[in-house]
């Protein structure tokens, strides 16, 4: 098996993994319970706004690996990178923090620059301390506004479903960058 097949494989069970969703109380009895309340309850509408922030050389550990390529890709096709960026309330960096995204973006297309990206985001913050939304989709970075789905979630956001937009607020040369989110996920 090469490497681009084993990181295929491994990026294919990360997402996986992260769309699973977990329960406040992780002991099968008690989800189980949860689960067949689910019937009697209504899901609920949540929406959040915050920012993330790419640190160079801090967040994210780059080139973890990149495609061989025998001709040059306008958008470094392969390059890989996981993160744990930063989630704060507002755009600076020093604003209120409240959590980490955290998994994995690739660069998955040879004609724009479009990463392929399959994350959590974790909040340490009051009413959603150690509950994750996850996500996974592709993300046009250099248009201005991008979508992507969520595909699940745990604790307060058990079970979600929807979708978060981004926009970039502020980028520079050495990969520093902003981004806003705005989150709308249906959920238990």
């Amino acid at each position: 098996m090469g490497k681009s097949q084993i990181l295929a494989a491994l990026f294919t069970l990360f997402s996986a993994i992260l769309a699973i969703p977990s329960s406040s109380s992780q002991n099968p009895k008690d989800v189980q319970k949860w689960a067949e309340t689910l019937t009697h309850k209504e899901e609920k509408i949540t929406k959040l706004h915050f920012y993330f922030h790419r640190i160079a050389g801090k967040t994210g550990v780059g080139v973890v690996s990149q495609a061989n390529m025998t001709s040059p890709s306008r958008a470094d096709f392969g390059f890989l990178v996981i993160k744990d960026d930063p989630l704060t309330l507002g755009p600076e960096l020093s604003s209120t923090h409240i959590g980490y995204a955290q998994g994995m973006s690739a660069l998955a297309s040879l004609e724009d620059v479009a990463l392929a990206e399959s994350f959590t985001f974790v909040f340490t913050d009051g009413a959603h301390n150690g509950s994750t939304v996850a996500v996974l989709g592709s993300n046009f970075i250099l248009h201005e506004y991008r979508e992507m789905p969520v595909v699940g979630g745990s604790g307060v956001f058990r079970l979600a479903r929807g979708v978060v937009t981004y926009r970039t607020v502020f980028y520079n040369t050495n990969g520093d960058a902003a981004v806003e989110v705005n989150l709308v996920a249906l959920h238990f």
